[in-house]
């Protein structure tokens, strides 16, 4: 438990060490670029892949052609499988 009589040491040298690596990672971070798995798409993405609207897609998915799982509310579809092959 930190108190108001609690004394916090910190070197200049270390506390700048830290603070060029915390640079480096926000670099890093910058630069990244999350791309979706290559082995599921969004119901439109597929949709625009086949050439069909969403509609059709939803309704492979309904008659069981196509598998789906849901990945933060949104559904992706498996393409291990399905009429994209």
């Amino acid at each position: 438990m930190i108190t108001e009589s609690t004394l916090i040491v910190i070197y200049q040298s270390k506390l700048a060490h830290v603070i060029g690596e915390l640079a480096r990672l926000h670099e890093r971070l910058d630069k990244l670029q999350l791309s979706p798995k290559k082995d599921r798409m969004t119901v439109n993405e597929y949709a625009a892949t086949i050439g069909r609207s969403k509609r059709t897609v939803e309704r492979y998915i309904n008659d069981g052609k196509l598998d789906v799982v849901h990945e933060c509310g949104v559904r992706m579809i498996l393409l291990n499988q399905g009429v994209l092959q």
